[in-house]
């Protein structure tokens, strides 16, 4: 099996012994200060990418409040460079940054204009600089700095590794290592044990160091915990129960700081004729598996949805159940009709005589629900005084985009206008949405609910509902959020989700009344261009390049895309 492009490649990361590495021209020495911070070319955008990343909160001298403080953490770019991220000293001492997650150095810049790198130690290998901290994926931790020895130590345990909620999320991360992954061919349906060979960090790394890796496959629900695994020589195997090695659902390795190592496919993904669109926007869709039992082998199971991206349509998909009674379809997020023709029963069935039912459109009777960005299992109880389909593992919670970009992408599936179009930046943002309406076909429920989020990390702003009639006191078919100043600056977006995890509408907030920065904007932009200057750092003969954190890190560069928006939606 093939590991796939290099940019679905995984994260590889050391847990004990990981340090940073320079590439020197000439003879170059550590230096205890300099004039400037780490430089961060190439960087990889973080805009676009926070899923890789996490934010360290630096507690501090309050003596130094007003300083700038840089943290540094290998590039997840196939690069030499590091990806340096600055922040201002606050009243307390601290200050937080958010950057790639990753073994960390710090930077402090001082009243005189001199950096110096804070704690840690020169790592065997290592040339300019040490490891002090690290970034966690997903996570906030926080570290305390001792100047008396010079070093940084976390607040509380060591954080527990948070992996992607969904597949889908998982395959949005960018690698950090190239590896090859066999056998190539298996039964479907059966146990397999997948071998990872010839694994290699990104970049510059030790390919054959050992490190801890968590395992996790991806299949119906959250994701299931296969263990630990440990990276001897370029090499580790996981053990794939047989639930997974059907339908195209994926196994996924992830280091010390939550950074993806490996993710293979396993199987083939459900065909589902029929839904011509579907294939382009898999963002919007979601993927089920009805239980028919091993007696329904054979019987063709028909899937109907709305089709967002054409208001008014279907997406019909069909797929048969296999020899074990499963049938696994996928199609797009929201309310769904389930329809089949059961074969005529024989004497020697042990199956009761059911009613054959055909699909029908034009009755649509909303049998299960279709979860956007997941995997749910049904069980067809035809015997059952309630629903014909079960959910054993209880309702899904609706998956939320990690970041904004990703939800921008996704198809709305209601209308709507939305004012203010323009604002004061840095103040409160009352947003209204009126004439609201669901551009699916029969939406069944007079009140939708939905889930308010403002990005750049996903921020939520609590759940409203929009009763889809008129009100005597005029507010059907709307509702009102308001989005806190911190985040009306621009760059940043607001979203709305339904229960299925549907876009329901999206704003970005970049449309700002032009207004003269402050002085400490001015002095903030001033600093973030001085991190990015691509001058040498820390060493007064020069280094070539940063080059990786000791076990190897960095990973493919993703494009980032963002989607202008006007104000209806």
């Amino acid at each position: 099996m093939k590991s796939g492009p290099r940019a679905l490649r995984i994260l590889l990361t050391a847990t004990l012994t990981l340090g940073m590495t320079g590439l020197a021209l000439g003879l170059a020495s550590s230096a205890s200060a300099n004039t400037d911070f780490p430089s961060s070319i190439p960087s990889t955008s973080i805009p676009g990418h926070e899923v890789d990343t996490g934010v360290i909160v630096l507690q501090l001298d309050p003596s130094q409040a007003g300083l700038t403080a840089a943290v540094l953490t290998p590039d997840p770019a196939d690069t030499t460079g590091g990806a340096s991220q600055i922040g201002v000293i606050g009243s307390d001492g601290s200050v937080s940054i958010r950057d790639f997650a990753g073994p960390a150095a710090v930077y402090l810049k001082t009243a005189d204009g001199q950096v110096h790198e804070l704690g840690g130690a020169p790592l065997p290998g290592t040339i300019v600089h040490r490891q002090a901290a690290a970034v966690y994926r997903a996570q906030t931790v926080e570290y305390t700095y001792s100047s008396a020895d010079d070093t940084f130590t976390l607040v509380g345990a060591t954080p527990s590794i948070l992996p992607a909620a969904t597949q889908q999320e998982a395959e949005t991360q960018i690698p950090v290592t190239h590896y090859t992954t066999s056998p190539t061919t298996f039964v479907l349906g059966q146990p397999v044990t997948l071998q990872f060979s010839s694994l290699s960090p990104n970049g510059i790394g030790d390919p054959n160091y050992g490190t801890t890796v968590t395992n996790y496959g991806y299949a119906f629900g959250p994701p299931a915990d296969f263990g630990p695994g440990t990276i001897v020589n370029g090499g580790y195997a996981i053990g794939v129960p047989a639930e997974y090695t059907t339908g195209g659902h994926a196994v996924v390795s992830y280091d010390a700081y939550g950074r993806l190592v490996t993710i293979t496919t396993i199987g083939t993904a459900p065909v589902n004729p029929g839904a011509p669109t579907l294939a382009d926007h898999l963002q919007d869709s979601g993927t089920v598996r009805l239980n028919f039992g091993p007696d329904l082998a054979g019987m063709t199971v028909t899937l109907t949805a709305s089709d967002p991206t054409v208001p008014g349509t279907f997406a019909v998909v069909s797929n048969q159940v296999d020899a074990n009674g499963y049938v696994i379809l996928t199609d797009y997020a929201g309310f769904a009709d389930v329809d089949f023709t059961l074969p005529a029963p024989t004497p020697s069935s042990a199956t009761p005589s059911i009613a054959a039912q055909n699909a029908a459109p034009s009755s649509f009777r909303y049998d299960i629900g279709i979860y956007r960005a997941q995997s749910v299992i049904y069980d067809y109880a035809p015997d059952s005084n309630g629903p014909r389909y079960i959910r054993p593992e209880g309702v899904p919670t609706a998956v939320i985009p990690a970041t904004g970009t990703e939800a921008e992408s996704l198809t709305p599936v209601a209308t709507s206008t939305i004012s203010p179009t323009t604002w004061q930046p840095g103040s409160d943002l009352p947003l209204h949405f009126t004439d609201v309406t669901p551009t699916g076909v029969g939406y069944p429920f007079d009140t939708l609910t939905v889930q308010n989020v403002v990005y750049s990390a996903p921020t939520p702003l609590g759940s409203t509902p929009i009763y889809l009639m008129n009100l005597e006191d005029g507010t059907g078919f709307s509702y009102s959020v308001t989005v806190p100043g911190a985040f009306t600056g621009g760059g940043h977006v607001f979203a709305s989700f339904d229960d299925f995890g549907r876009l329901v509408s999206v704003d970005p907030l970049d449309q700002v009344t032009p207004t003269t920065p402050t002085t400490t904007e001015a002095t903030a932009a001033a600093s973030a261009s001085l991190a990015n200057t691509g001058q040498n750092d820390l060493v007064p003969a020069g280094i070539a390049a940063l080059v990786l954190f000791g076990a190897g890190t960095t990973v493919l560069a993703v494009s980032y895309r963002r989607r202008a928006s006007g104000g209806r939606n």
